[in-house]
């Protein structure tokens, strides 16, 4: 094609990512193009003086002159669809003039300018004046001036400025689209960020300058030769070839923005994870860790999905020395695999399933890979259906705390549990049932199999405002226990029956309390009864070692959570609870208690339930607007007085400042014969937003008890639509034979479109 624009012109390249978007050219041109969008039923309209809207054939080579209403164009010989004030003819040349407010479009793009020339002998459009070309791929151009070819795939343009479909821009001295699929750009600047002053000088927070850009539609890839990235208009780095997937493509082959950082354990260390996108619904990611004080470990991670579930796949290897307090002890091969998978049986039936090992319990959390304390391996099959629910599970942990050992932790094959529900009828009852199987299995200790099922019948009704509720049901127990005792070595088999009926009543009244407030008083009465002696020592308790009782555990048949332990004899809760309802707050509260006689379900002291009259629990909670939402449990000991049991959850603030607080505090407790340690924990982090892009924030979890810091941090950041940095300081307390307590330093940065980057310093402490 003809390149008469840069014989003729010689301007530098236009500083389009300077200067803000001409957002009143954008709304300009969207009005056009959605005229131009009418204009698919005006193929056939002539080149005539006819009045606008006529479609008519004009006579070939029929000169025509300008007129005030707008003409429509749709020769046969014309390869677009034309609009503009006014159209001419030049026969001798061979040339359409079209001016003012022309609009083009053909396949899908669409130009828009002041002037255009189509010379159809050379098949030549040439545009000037406020032009804009809009691709099918939804990229945006804008020039002064503009040469294309009739099937507008293919030209040149001086000074264009790009605006991509995900909101960045590319200014450049000169442009080409030498076919359909390619697009290169000469001398350009290219930034996702809004134009900002820093100190005085206009400028993107970053921008990426190169002496070429191409851009190929088929292979949806920019690349970058001769690159320089600036930071506030400073160079920072100079790359010889970059390449990046466009805005439209999610995955793509490539290596991934590196780790990088210097480590107490590991020394010097870098991540550089490699991407390869192997198909639509599976890639791989392979990412070493390489460190200055071990061998390189190799860490990887496939994922697959498929049109009935997915699957992923990630393990590590490598051999690496192994440390205690200090010393090393040998190097060994150690490493980890975790396969976790999800398949949709059928329209009632989907199984999860995974496995999770690592060869010891310090090589995860030594190499950063996973900090959990317990890694789980388990197998699980659900059904779902209208009435009822089946889960089936089989289990087994890895233990990575201090103390603890896979030996006291049992392994579940299996673990059952189903459900049941459905009306009777008409009558307003309702008919449940439930049913579980578990057999537990350790290698020290004890393992026992335990068969349970219940049915219940229950109906609420409403009586002049009083509200009632019954159930009755009935529950079997089949134990097989061997090793309870391993002093003992005790072992058996045993069967329950353990019938229940519950009553229970309440009576809701309001009042309202000025024009836009509402008071809620509910008493509430519920009680309980079932027979006694359905507990023994000589059953084995597997899953109803500890109790909590607070607000939440009145007004429910059981106390406690779990099946080996049966709350039996008979119980009376009484409480009130009360709302208020305020415009953009509610406040809530609940004070109770409970009433026991009749049971062989030893709580102990500090468990609120070691006497009839049980400890007094009072719950409260508040939401006010958006700039508030709080709740408190606590349970106070009527002989003494003292509070024996808290729990305080508190969100204050909005921007600029929010604060978040959580304290618990539980005294030392004894079930069933086990006696648990006092708790008391806090955990308070504040978040202030400094500026529209600028924020702190701090946390730091303590535990009161024994006065020991958990975990400190404290860190500033700064985000906006192309860039994120943030550094964040954090002291850990943590220690076994390989990882140490230690602070932190880590520091990350990203780049919009181009990625990120991170380091972390840490430091032990002697």
């Amino acid at each position: 094609i003809s390149h008469s624009l840069a014989q003729r012109h010689c301007r530098r390249a236009a500083i389009w990512i300077r200067n803000e978007l001409p957002v009143q050219m954008v709304g300009c041109w969207i009005k056009r193009i959605a005229a131009t969008a009418g204009l698919a039923a005006a193929v056939g309209a002539s080149l005539s003086g006819a009045p606008p809207g006529a479609l008519a054939q004009a006579p070939a080579g029929l000169p025509l002159t300008g007129v005030e209403d707008r003409i429509v164009g749709g020769d046969p010989d014309l390869p677009f669809l034309l609009e503009a004030d006014s159209v001419r003819f030049d026969q001798p040349n061979d040339t359409v003039y079209a001016e003012g407010n022309v609009q083009i479009s053909r396949d899908g793009r669409s130009l828009t300018a002041d002037q255009v020339e189509f010379r159809r002998g050379d098949k030549i459009l040439a545009a000037t004046g406020n032009v804009v070309l809009v691709e099918t791929s939804g990229e945006v151009l804008f020039a002064d001036e503009l040469e294309l070819t009739e099937s507008l795939d293919q030209g040149y343009a001086i000074a264009p400025r790009i605006l991509l479909p995900n909101g960045s821009r590319l200014a450049a001295r000169g442009a080409k689209r030498l076919s359909k699929d390619r697009f290169e750009v000469y001398r350009g600047v290219y930034s996702p960020c809004v134009i900002t002053t820093i100190c005085g000088v206009s400028a993107p927070l970053w921008q990426l300058r190169a002496a070429r850009v191409s851009h190929s539609d088929t292979r949806r890839q920019l690349e970058f030769r001769d690159a320089t990235l600036d930071v506030f208009g400073v160079p920072v780095a100079w790359l010889p070839y970059f390449s990046q997937p466009d805005p439209r493509v999610r995955r793509k082959t490539g290596f991934l923005v590196p780790t990088l950082g210097s480590d107490g354990n590991l020394g010097q260390f870098a991540r550089v994870p490699f991407f390869w996108n192997i198909a639509p619904n599976q890639d791989l990611t392979f990412s070493p860790i390489i460190t200055s004080r071990e061998y390189p470990v190799a860490l990887g991670e496939y994922r697959h999905l498929f049109p009935w579930g997915r699957t992923t796949i990630q393990g590590s290897f490598g051999m690496v020395e192994r440390r205690e307090n200090a010393d090393v002890i040998g190097t060994s091969p150690r490493g980890h695999i975790k396969w976790t998978g999800d398949a949709n049986i059928n329209e009632h039936w989907r199984a999860t399933a995974q496995l999770y090992r690592s060869s010891d319990d310090t090589y995860l959390r030594r190499f950063k890979i996973d900090s959990a304390g317990i890694l789980r391996s388990f197998a699980t099959a659900e059904g779902f259906y209208r009435r009822g629910y089946i889960n089936a599970t089989t289990f087994s942990v890895q233990e990575q705390r201090v103390n603890f050992t896979e030996n006291d932790t049992p392994e579940a094959l299996p673990y059952i549990t189903a459900a049941y529900g459905m009306p009777l009828g008409e009558t307003g009852f309702h008919l449940t049932g439930a049913a579980s199987l578990s057999s537990l299995f350790r290698t020290n200790g004890a393992d026992s199999q335990h068969i349970s099922a219940e049915i219940g019948i229950g109906r609420e009704w409403e009586l002049a405002g009083h509200l009632f509720e019954a159930r009755a049901s009935v529950r079997s127990d089949l134990f097989s226990a061997q090793d309870i005792d391993s002093q003992s070595d005790v072992s058996g088999s045993s069967a329950r029956l353990l019938p229940r009926t519950t009553v229970g009543w309440s009576y809701p009244v309001f009042r309202p309390i000025g024009e836009s407030a509402v008071l809620t008083l509910t008493p509430r009465v519920m009680g309980t009864a079932t027979v006694g002696s359905a507990n023994s020592a000589k059953l084995p308790n597997e899953d109803s070692q500890s109790v909590e009782f607070d607000s939440t555990a009145l007004f429910r048949p059981e106390l406690a959570a779990g099946r080996d332990r049966f709350d039996d004899g008979q119980r009376i809760d009484v409480g009130l609870e009360a709302t208020l309802d305020v415009e953009g707050a509610r406040f809530m509260g609940l004070v109770g208690q409970s009433y026991r006689v009749g049971s062989s379900r030893n709580f102990g002291p500090g468990t609120g339930l070691d006497r009839p009259f049980s400890d007094i629990v009072v719950g409260a909670g508040a939401r006010i607007d958006d700039w508030f939402d709080g709740a408190t449990r606590l349970r106070w000991d009527t002989r003494d007085g003292s509070i024996s049991a808290a729990e305080t959850r508190l969100r204050v603030g909005r921007n600029p400042i929010q604060l978040a607080l959580t304290h618990t505090m539980l005294d030392a407790r004894t079930v069933d014969g086990l006696t648990l340690d006092a708790t008391q924990q806090i955990d308070a982090s504040l978040r202030v937003q400094l500026t529209d892009h600028w924020a702190g924030f701090g946390r730091h979890q303590r535990d009161l008890e024994s006065g020991r810091p958990l975990r400190s941090q404290i860190g500033i950041s700064y985000a906006d639509e192309c860039f994120r940095f943030e550094t964040v300081f954090s002291r850990n307390s943590f220690e076994n034979a390989e990882v140490k307590n230690n602070d932190s330093i880590i520091f990350r940065i990203a780049f919009r479109q181009l990625g990120g980057t991170s380091s972390n310093q840490s430091f032990n402490d002697e």
